[in-house]
């Protein structure tokens, strides 16, 4: 019988470099690794995300849409490559709700709806790891600005919009096991530490 694998999970605002630093990471965790990403991940789940992306929707609407392709991603993707033992990297999970559909939105009220899908919709599956690049907004802003071509809905939010959701990020990542990475720097000083604390983990 498999050993139940590895769940680590990549956050951070928009242009925190996570695709980024997921590609780096193949250099160093093992072969077999799963790289996942959400709302993405699955056909459904790309459905889902289009929907988001590109139409009106009211914030319980958006909650729920992200929670079903978070459904379709778990049941098709992640608890089927942890029961094989290997390796799962998500590029993002729910801690992207709290901080964007919550607190991004100012919509407080609605935390205890989120906090009963996660019991509900995803059970007792939760990362054992948790890398959240943190940036300035002003970065963020910097760094997006050179790929307007690539922008989505969210990438063009207002700037308070983004330092809610970064403060979000902070108050609910302590529900993981987590590592803050300064993701200002360069791409090699950022995957440097993100390795070190892998390492540190991992060990």
């Amino acid at each position: 019988m498999n050993t139940r694998g590895t769940y680590i999970v990549i956050e951070g605002i928009d242009g925190a470099g996570k695709d980024t630093q997921e590609e780096l990471l193949k250099g160093f965790l093992p072969e077999d690794t799963v790289y996942t990403r959400e709302p993405r991940g699955t056909a459904i789940g790309e459905a889902l995300r289009e929907i988001i992306v590109t139409k009106e929707v009211d914030p319980i609407s958006e909650i729920l849409l992200f929670y079903a392709a978070r459904r379709e991603l778990m049941n098709r993707v992640i608890i089927p490559a942890l029961k094989e033992g290997k390796t799962v990297v998500s590029n993002r999970n729910e801690l992207a709700t709290y901080a964007y559909q919550v607190h991004g939105r100012e919509r407080e009220d609605l935390l205890p709806l989120v906090t009963t899908l996660s019991k509900d919709v995803l059970g007792d599956i939760k990362p054992d790891f948790c890398l959240y690049y943190d940036i300035p907004v002003s970065v963020k802003k910097e760094r997006i600005s050179g790929r307007p071509d690539q922008l989505d809905s969210f990438d063009q939010l207002a700037e308070d919009f983004f330092e809610r959701a970064r403060a979000g990020y902070k108050k609910h990542i302590v529900k993981y096991p987590y590592a803050i990475i300064d993701a200002s720097g360069t791409i090699k000083e950022v995957h440097e530490k993100t390795r070190e604390v892998l390492q540190e983990f991992l060990t």
